[in-house]
C-alpha cells in the first residue's frame, strides 16, 4: 500500500485557500473602490452645483452693493433717469422700477 504524505496535501490546500482568499479580497477592494468613486462623483456634482448657486447669489449681492454706492454718491433729492444709471447696474435694479421705467427720487 502506498504511503500518502499528508503534509504535501495540507500545504497544497493551504496554498489554494490563500490564492482564493486573495482573489476574493482583491475583488471586494476593487468593487469598494468603484462604489466610492461613484459616490465621489455624485458629491462633486452637488458641490459644483452649490458653488454655482452661491456664485450667482454673491454676484447679485455685489451688484446691489455697487448700485447702492452709486446712489449714495448722487446729491440728495436729485431726480435720476435711466440714462443716469450705468447699464451694468440694471440687472440688480428692483423689479418694480424696471417694469415701469419710473424715475427715481
Amino acid at each position: 500500500m502506498p504511503v500518502v504524505n499528508t503534509t504535501d496535501m495540507w500545504s497544497s490546500a493551504a496554498s489554494v485557500f490563500v490564492v482564493v482568499a486573495l482573489a476574493t479580497l482583491t475583488a471586494v477592494a476593487a468593487w469598494e473602490h468603484k462604489k466610492r468613486d461613484e459616490e465621489h462623483a455624485q458629491i462633486s456634482a452637488l458641490v459644483k452645483a452649490e458653488i454655482a448657486s452661491v456664485r450667482l447669489k454673491m454676484d447679485a449681492v455685489i451688484c446691489t452693493g455697487k448700485l447702492n454706492l452709486f446712489f449714495q454718491t448722487l446729491p440728495k433729492g436729485q431726480t435720476i433717469t435711466w440714462h443716469d444709471i450705468p447699464s451694468d447696474y440694471w440687472p440688480c435694479m428692483p423689479g418694480n422700477l424696471i417694469e415701469e421705467r419710473k424715475t427715481i427720487k
